[in-house]
């Protein structure tokens, strides 16, 4: 599974680089009797990444939205407006969205608020490690 993982990331032009952050390898657990798997896990930056490489999008950003933010959905082909205070006190997570610059000069948005986000932690074989560690770079991905 290891040279499986490490095969994929070299065939798609992705970095392991923990700098860059594209991607991890994760042990996994395949079940009782069976053994522990490496699995190859693509973040959002890595996805961007690919996006961006292949010329399907100009740019791209996963951010978190706070309550203390305010957040507006101003249509399906414009950016949101995000305004934040962002050294002061946010308050906590009340969602996550991310937009992309398509190379028409549109603007794609996808949103999700923290229950959403929560209902997926909780059904993650991480919701005890990598959730509970890095919850807001989980949270965006």
């Amino acid at each position: 599974s290891l040279q499986n993982a490490i095969i994929n990331i070299a065939s798609i032009g992705i970095s392991l680089n923990p700098a860059l952050k594209h991607a991890y390898l994760v042990p996994r657990s395949m079940g009782r009797d069976k053994p522990t798997a490496v699995c190859l896990d693509i973040s959002y930056q890595g996805l961007i990444h690919l996006a961006t490489q292949s010329g399907a999008i100009l740019w791209g950003q996963a951010k978190l939205v706070y309550q203390s933010d305010k957040y507006t959905n101003t249509g399906i082909d414009k950016a949101p407006i995000h305004e934040q205070d962002t050294f002061g006190d946010k308050g906590p997570v009340v969602g996550v969205y991310c937009t992309v610059k398509t190379t028409s000069c549109d603007f794609l948005t996808e949103e999700m608020d923290k229950a959403a986000i929560l209902k997926i932690q909780h059904s993650s074989k991480a919701s005890n490690g990598t959730w509970k560690t890095w919850w807001d770079e989980m949270a965006r991905i």
